[in-house]
């Protein structure tokens, strides 16, 4: 692979513009670019034996279970008033806006108590 890069190198160094970019970064874009050609030619796909192979995924879903746990005990930390813009927001898929109607409170409120939950439930998380 070391061989072909040189070679395309050599070939195209007559088409080099350096107005466009740097020697080095020339070179490395056509390293990169061979890179990605040989590993897309040369796939080899190895399976795994029947027995050894599961449908699901046991590290994602406890890492899910484990996600949503914490999630839900950060949001019971909120003031009630944030809990319900995050669920409405996020869960229920509502718009700032149409949560501030809901609410009856102004738009600019909720998107300050919005940022505000969101700033505490990084912190807990």
């Amino acid at each position: 692979m070391t061989s072909d890069v040189f070679v395309k190198i050599f070939k195209g160094l007559s088409g080099f513009n350096e107005t466009k970019a740097s020697l080095s970064t020339w070179i490395y874009r056509i390293t990169q670019n061979a890179v990605i050609d040989y590993y897309r030619t040369a796939k080899s796909v190895y399976g795994l034996p029947e027995e050894l192979c599961f449908e699901g995924n046991i590290d994602e879903e406890m890492l899910n279970e484990e996600m949503l746990k914490s999630l839900a005990d950060a949001l019971g930390q909120l003031p009630q008033r944030e809990r319900d813009i995050i669920i409405l927001h996020y869960y229920s898929g509502k718009t700032l806006k149409s949560i501030a109607e809901i609410m009856d409170i102004s738009y600019s409120y909720v998107k300050l108590l919005h940022t505000r939950a969101l700033k505490v439930l990084r912190e807990i998380i």
